[in-house]
């Protein structure tokens, strides 16, 4: 994977652990500047009453890691259907990543003290089987990450 498609698996870490990284790591990866243009801090990144303002902030690095993930989505279909292993070492970490950013895109919980956003283990269980199946077809993995990006990926197991 190329450098944009690991700042964008490296983004969505960064988002989804956003409280713990400050609280428990003492690491704050959010650009003060970036803050500040939305009215916010580092210092007051978890702060109840500066939410809204925080949440504006992530929501540049949310809208640039969609366009990293696009990237990194584009890179995969350019990759030969043959080269099944390099495939799916690409595409799980991609799905997973979709569908975490899916989540941040729809929550503040990142900013709140304990709160973090992380996929279902049934979401994971379904993204693995289902990208490993689809891998080799590029119209299929279209399809996954289009459904993916929209909502939770289940597979109904009988």
């Amino acid at each position: 994977m190329g450098d944009r498609d690991g700042e964008a698996l490296q983004t969505v870490n960064i988002l989804k652990d956003v409280a713990h990284d400050a609280r428990v790591e003492n690491s704050i990866y959010v650009p003060e500047q970036l803050l500040r243009a939305h009215g916010s801090s580092q210092a007051a990144l978890l702060a109840a009453e500066c939410v809204t303002e925080s949440r504006r902030a992530l929501e540049r690095l949310i809208q640039l890691a969609w366009a990293d993930l696009d990237d990194a989505r584009r890179y995969l279909l350019e990759l030969p259907r043959r080269a099944v292993r390099i495939r799916l070492f690409c595409i799980l970490p991609l799905l997973y990543a979709y569908a975490t950013l899916r989540d941040l895109a729809k929550t503040s919980a990142m900013l709140r003290p304990g709160g973090s956003v992380k996929i279902s283990r049934a979401e994971v269980k379904a993204l693995l089987t289902a990208g490993s199946l689809l891998v080799v077809s590029n119209g299929a993995v279209r399809w996954l990450v289009e459904r993916v990006r929209r909502r939770e990926f289940r597979i109904a197991w009988t």
